[in-house]
């Protein structure tokens, strides 16, 4: 997890759990008392777009580096943003397009103060 507005901050898998309900989505720590992370929490009607980063090619479980990262970049209507890092970032962006969310076929940059324009 990566958050707006420093975005200096990332949270990886397995310590952030991606939920999504029937009426949005939130973000929240795996194990909320050995690892305080910041819950984040929105509507669907407050998701502008959802953005893809990272390397293209299929989903996989192994983790080699940071060369494998990849993630789902959420922007909302407020103008701020948030990252889920996830290695099933394909199977993520399919589950969010059914959910009716606009999915950015261009993938979105990263830079080391968020997401470039």
């Amino acid at each position: 997890m990566r958050y707006g507005p420093t975005g200096l901050i990332n949270w990886s898998s397995p310590l952030v759990t991606l939920c999504i309900y029937q009426s949005g989505l939130e973000l929240r720590a795996t194990v909320p008392w050995l690892f305080p992370v910041p819950r984040w929490q929105a509507r669907y009607d407050e998701i502008s777009a959802v953005h893809w980063l990272g390397r293209t090619g299929p989903d996989s479980p192994l983790v080699i580096g940071l060369a494998v990262a990849k993630g789902v970049m959420f922007s909302t209507t407020d103008g701020s943003w948030e990252i889920f890092w996830t290695l099933q970032r394909n199977q993520v962006l399919d589950t969010l397009a059914r959910r009716g969310l606009r999915i950015e076929t261009k993938p979105k940059r990263l830079t080391l103060f968020g997401p470039g324009k």
